[in-house]
């Protein structure tokens, strides 16, 4: 199979495995019993209604956020970007904004799944490897099911950041930081093409810094260390 067909095939599997995200919230909405309302949201509803909220003061217009939970909001800031950028698609299409969040989420799986595809196009694999890897990323979320029946939780179940598929079933932003952690490596690989690594390094800057920039930490960390071990055995 040639090199286009195989980027063609991961471009449906990640449209594919990010649309069956959609499957639990619609199972869950249509067995909901009478006199209950689901809340749009399968694990940690609690920030779920905290994006929401932010997604809210986008829908009124406003692009900077205020904290709306406390007696006294402060002032506002220029923060949550990505969600109040949400709210204002939402307002602009006209679309509610439970749906506006898991359209996002959708789309921020995919564009989690192509970036690791092309990463893993730039390790040294042969094609049975990196096909095996990348159907590790689309299906496998860890063994901590095992442990459910005997009480027990694993942290697979309780920190979605840890698997491709439970963090497009959280959020959008979880799978897009994923992605601009990933898109960070892959301009670090990119030696020899000089604005296809400027380009993606700021796409990941870029990306980062509006839905997680926290994590910009861990990807300088990470470049850097394996930096200075290149340079040392270059020595």
């Amino acid at each position: 199979m040639s090199l286009g067909r195989d980027r063609r095939l991961a471009a449906g599997l990640a449209i594919g495995v990010s649309l069956l995200t959609l499957v639990p919230f619609f199972v869950a909405s249509r067995t909901t019993p009478p006199g209950w309302v689901f809340s749009g949201f399968m694990l940690n509803p609690y920030d779920g209604f905290s994006y929401l909220a932010k997604m809210r003061q986008g829908l009124e217009g406003n692009w900077q956020f205020v904290l709306p939970y406390t007696a006294q909001p402060g002032s506002p800031s220029f923060l949550f970007v990505y969600y109040l950028g949400l709210g204002h698609l939402a307002r602009l299409g006209n679309l509610p904004l439970g749906k506006t969040f898991h359209a996002a989420r959708v789309l921020g799986g995919t564009v989690m799944y192509l970036s690791i595809y092309g990463f893993l196009e730039h390790l040294a694999l042969t094609r049975a490897a990196r096909w095996s890897a990348f159907a590790l990323v689309l299906g496998v979320s860890g063994f901590g099911w095992i442990g459910v029946s005997l009480g027990l939780a694993a942290s697979d179940l309780l920190i979605p950041e840890s698997i491709p598929w439970l963090s497009t079933l959280v959020n959008p932003h979880f799978p897009l930081a994923v992605a601009g952690l990933t898109l960070g490596f892959l301009a670090a690989l990119s030696r020899g093409a000089v604005w296809r690594a400027g380009g993606l390094a700021a796409m990941a800057g870029l990306l980062l810094g509006m839905v997680q920039p926290f994590v910009l930490a861990t990807l300088w960390c990470v470049l850097g260390t394996w930096a200075v071990v290149e340079q040392v055995l270059q020595w």
